[in-house]
């Protein structure tokens, strides 16, 4: 009669976005759902001063009553293209699925479902703001890491219910810090090309829409110190261009027309 929440950062290929949405105020704006029995569903349920939803998800219990999750098979997940190497602090409002459980929500960072970084978890069904430290190790391959909320347990009488929010992942140290100074770029409004003035050779370009999620890019080329990229597949209104260096990513706002 256990019910355990479990919130994973996983190694998995994954399109790229921005941690959004961590409160849940927008519905599920900016995360991916391949389970439906998850039935993710915003709650009137809040720790309070955090917004006015909060997220519900199905508990895993025994077939074929609920969900059966895997590391594969998840119930919510966000990608997290910018992150970098160095330290990290997870943090959430988690609660409990069944007053009667022994345990209650765990949030977990792992590489694998059977390597952990770090994690958070509280005991009983009543609200709990709970915080740790990640540490993304030099050379890890960040660009294909993502966020992922796998409620995990049994039950034998039905799905219970596991409760998010405020979930958030905050920089402490990182190995490559974001340059502090962002590069000049022309036009903006822009329509089909946009260029940026380059301090340093980009490893990788990323284009956001308004809410975070990747958008396809056009080829892009630098010749000497200017990038010109190729936004045309951009949605209308604001855009993040997002430029990956060894230095670190600065980041272009512009208004796409």
């Amino acid at each position: 009669m256990r019910s355990v929440s479990v919130l994973f950062i996983l190694l998995a290929f994954s399109v790229q976005g921005q941690l959004i949405n961590g409160s849940f105020e927008q519905d599920l704006s900016g995360w991916v759902s391949p389970q439906p029995c998850a039935n993710p569903t915003a709650s009137p349920e809040v720790p309070g001063g955090t917004g006015d939803w909060s997220l519900r998800l199905n508990a895993q219990s025994h077939a074929p009553v609920g969900c059966i999750y895997t590391s594969d098979s998840v119930a919510l997940y966000q990608p997290l293209p910018w992150i970098t190497p160095g330290t990290w602090t997870l943090s959430g409002w988690i609660k409990g699925v069944d007053p009667n459980t022994l345990d209650g929500n765990q949030v977990i960072v792992a590489y694998d479902p059977f390597t952990f970084f770090g994690s958070i978890g509280w005991i009983d069904s009543t609200w709990h703001f709970s915080q740790s430290t990640v540490t993304i190790p030099t050379g890890f391959p960040t660009e294909n890491i993502r966020l992922v909320i796998l409620p995990a347990g049994l039950s034998e009488y039905g799905p219970y219910y596991a409760y998010f929010d405020d979930l958030s992942l905050d920089i402490t140290t990182s190995v490559t810090q974001p340059s502090a100074e962002r590069p000049a770029f022309r036009p903006n409004p822009a329509t089909d090309r946009l260029w940026v003035d380059l301090a340093d050779l980009p490893s990788q370009i990323v284009l956001l829409d308004a809410i975070g999620r990747r958008v396809h890019m056009g080829p892009y080329t630098v010749t000497g110190r200017t990038l010109e990229a190729d936004v045309s597949a951009a949605p209308t209104g604001l855009c993040s261009l997002l430029i990956f260096t060894a230095k670190g990513v600065s980041v272009v706002h512009f208004v796409k027309v």
